[in-house]
């Protein structure tokens, strides 16, 4: 072996790092906002609610950081794979389309992932974390792998079972540590719900690709009067959830005890209706393009999320200062 062996396989692993660095982020990449980002934010609107210490609230984000990651890669490398004639049509840049990763790699990604991460789940989120972790993976394998319903409902459903898992894994890993960050199963389900009646927005911009492997979505089944009728019928019904969610909400806490968290609930309550709002006009536009379509997911229907989970963690708190 010469002199320079060392440094030669150092840069080799440097490359291999950076690599597998460079696909783990085009893996997470297209679904970031709902994934690792949505649950930052909802450990941010616990600490808005209920503030802790600065070294609390470092120690919070970084084990919240890490189980999100892995959560959300454990999922995306499994419908990365089951959708690669899609992705070639809508998503070109991920890892397998692009060629950075074979089939056969994702799969053993996959493997190793359940692995990694199931350990993690057990080490930073204890006995409770892992289970929610296990089950979400479960709901995984049955959505997209076998049977992998192809069905519209499916299409739905899974994300509402996905985000109450998630949820409630995320209330294990803060739990674990910090107790009183807790949040209640119902505003978990809360969110679940209005997801399952609304997320199958996210369809509208996904049509071409779905056509193609004949994946039996919303947009894809319905004619063009079928159509319209649908994003009508989702515009309104994403307006009249976020009024009802924000009116009950405010009922239940009309005795709130402090003026910050009768100020937040009404702040996060309007912005969640303005947001429903903004949503409902831009799906129920006529033959809006593909790229408004992804915006309107993207960006308004996902902030729309983000200020509901501000709302119910308020909501949350309120009601734990009450009982």
């Amino acid at each position: 072996m010469g002199p320079f062996a060392p440094l030669a396989l150092l840069s080799s692993a440097a490359a291999v790092l950076r690599l597998e660095c460079r696909i783990t982020c085009l893996v997470l990449h297209s679904n970031l906002g709902a994934g690792v980002i949505l649950q930052v934010v909802a450990l941010a609107s616990r600490l808005v609610a209920a503030p802790q210490s600065v070294h609390h609230t470092w120690l919070l984000a970084i084990r919240v950081l890490v189980v999100a990651v892995g959560q959300q890669y454990c999922w995306d490398i499994v419908n990365q794979l089951v959708s690669v004639e899609e992705d070639r049509v809508n998503k070109p840049y991920r890892p397998i389309t692009a060629g950075l990763v074979s089939v056969s790699g994702a799969y053993r990604r996959w493997g190793l992932s359940w692995c990694l991460f199931g350990w993690i789940s057990r080490t930073l989120s204890g006995g409770s974390g892992l289970l929610f972790f296990v089950l979400s993976q479960a709901w995984v394998f049955l959505c997209y792998v076998h049977p992998g319903w192809n069905h519209w409902f499916a299409r739905n459903a899974f994300p509402a079972g996905w985000t109450y898992l998630t949820f409630r894994l995320l209330d294990a890993t803060v739990c674990s540590r910090w107790p009183q960050l807790h949040t209640a199963p119902k505003f978990d389900l809360i969110l679940a719900l209005w997801d399952l009646a609304t997320v199958h927005l996210q369809e509208f911009h996904d049509v071409d690709g779905d056509r193609k492997i004949n994946r039996r979505t919303l947009p894809v089944i319905l004619s063009g009067p079928g159509r319209r009728l649908l994003r009508q019928t989702t515009a309104a019904t994403i307006v009249l959830l976020g009024c009802a969610v924000v009116r009950w909400g405010w009922k239940l806490a009309s005795h709130c005890h402090t003026a910050g968290m009768c100020v937040g609930l009404l702040i996060s309550g309007i912005l969640h209706v303005a947001g429903a709002v903004v949503v409902g006009i831009r799906c129920a536009r006529e033959d809006p393009s593909k790229e408004e379509d992804e915006r309107t997911y993207k960006v308004y229907y996902v902030l729309t999320a983000y200020c509901a989970m501000f709302f119910l963690s308020f909501l949350n708190t309120s009601e734990g200062t009450q009982s």
